[in-house]
This record gives structure tokens, sequence and C-alpha cells, in this order.
């Protein structure tokens, strides 16, 4: 899993997101974790094993409708994701608990939205539809540093305490590594920031 952060605001979206991936050999890698679909001008946020997020792109860049249509469309789309991994790769389904987050202008809300579907290992599909914010890992609201404003210098920051936090403790099933990527999502426009790299491990 990875850190995954999204502030909401009415006029814009910030996504953040890492970029380190952990392979079962030990190896590491950097890898892209958000997608951008140009026509709907909205983002996917990921976190979870990579293989998931891989096989569902396709699905996502071919969906011919609207952005409010393809947030309907979101949990099946995810859960036949699930079953080819299930099929084909033979995951078991216990390991392919992911989150799918869902940024941009939704026309029949009239402004910038963030949707939240969390795959469950039991195969659940949890959503939360408008969500101001979305914060992954989350450590609760104590471990949040003070004084963290919904902008980009607190999405800064918040990514800079998750990765110190993830290492300290030691957590092995999440990354926080490589390079922290920050997307803005307007109506629109989409622009995408390398915003800093997290020291080396």
């Amino acid at each position: 899993m990875s850190i995954l952060n999204v502030f909401t605001g009415p006029d814009i979206v910030l996504l953040g997101c890492d970029t380190e991936a952990d392979f079962e050999d030990g190896t590491r890698a950097n890898l892209t974790k958000s997608l951008v679909i140009p026509h709907l001008n909205a983002v996917i946020g990921f976190r979870g094993r990579s293989f998931m997020f891989l096989c569902v792109v396709p699905a996502f860049l071919g969906h011919a409708g609207t952005f409010d249509e393809l947030a309907i469309r979101m949990p099946e789309l995810i859960n036949q994701a699930s079953d080819y991994c299930l099929e084909n790769l033979s995951t078991p389904s216990n390991e392919l608990g992911a989150n799918f987050v869902l940024s941009g202008y939704s026309p029949d809300a009239g402004h910038m939205v963030t949707h939240s579907f969390v795959r469950l290992p039991s195969g659940e599909i949890k959503t939360d539809l408008d969500v101001r914010e979305f914060i992954s890992p989350d450590f609760g609201a104590s471990e949040i540093p003070k004084g963290i404003r919904a902008d980009k210098n607190g999405m800064i920051m918040l990514a800079r305490h998750q990765a110190h936090l993830v290492r300290e403790r030691g957590h092995t099933d999440c990354q926080a590594g490589g390079k922290f990527l920050i997307t803005e999502i307007r109506a629109r426009g989409i622009f995408i920031e390398a915003a800093f790299d997290f020291p080396p491990r």
C-alpha cells in the first residue's frame, strides 16, 4: 500500500501519492499510482497491489460516458479487476484490498468532487461519495501534525510525516518513498508536479 492523500475544494482538488513499489523478491521500483483521464478531466488515485491497478486501467481509460457515470461504474470495474486477479493470477482475495479515489469536476454536482472506493479483503466494495479529504495511511487524527492546511504545502507536510511514521514504526505493508507527486485538478485542467523526493532508505 502507498501514501494517497486528497484535499477537495469546490474549485480544485489536490491529489498526492508516492511512487515506491515493493516486490515479493524484495526489490523496489517506482510506479505511477495515479491515472489521468483527459476526456473527463479526472484523475484516479490508487493504493494496493500494482497488478490490480494495471488490470483496471484499460477500463477506466476506455470509459465512454461522463464523469458521474464513471463514478457509478467504479465498483463494477473494481470487481472485474479483482475477479481477473483471482481467476488468472491465483491471488488470494485477502491480498486484493485496495483504495481508489476518483477526483474531478462533476457536472451533476456542479463542483469538484472526490469519491472513495475501498475494496475490502472480504471482496466488499465500500463507497463514500463527495468526500472532502482522503488520507491514507491514516494513523488517526492525533497523529496528524498541527497546523496542516488543505493546500499544497499542507499536503507536502502530511506526506513527509506519514513517511516518517511508516519507516519509524517498521510498517512492512506500506510503501513511502520515491517521488511525491501532487496533481492539481480543476474544472478545465490538470497539472502534475513532482513536489519532492523522499529520503533514501
